[in-house]
């Protein structure tokens, strides 16, 4: 029985970080591990770019005095969300 333990252990020691917590949120194969870590990463950067880039898009609207340029985006901005 201290053998199982010993061996539970040491598989979870190689283990890394990343992949004890993925294991315990989701139900993932080890093989899909990868991909789904580079989905999820690409997904983050795309949202967060574009939550940088809207209020600057914005501001430069405003700044070049094309107050109906702005409206349109903003009529695109609501479509898209």
């Amino acid at each position: 029985m201290s053998g199982d333990v010993r061996s539970e252990s040491a598989a979870a020691r190689r283990d890394s970080r990343i992949a004890v917590l993925v294991h315990r949120l989701v139900v993932v194969q080890p093989e899909e591990l990868p991909a789904m870590l580079a989905a999820f990463a690409t997904l983050f950067c795309m949202f967060f770019s574009y939550t940088i880039l809207r209020p600057i898009r914005d501001t430069m609207g405003i700044t070049s005095g094309a107050a109906s340029e702005l409206g349109r985006l903003r009529i695109v901005r609501d479509f898209l969300d």
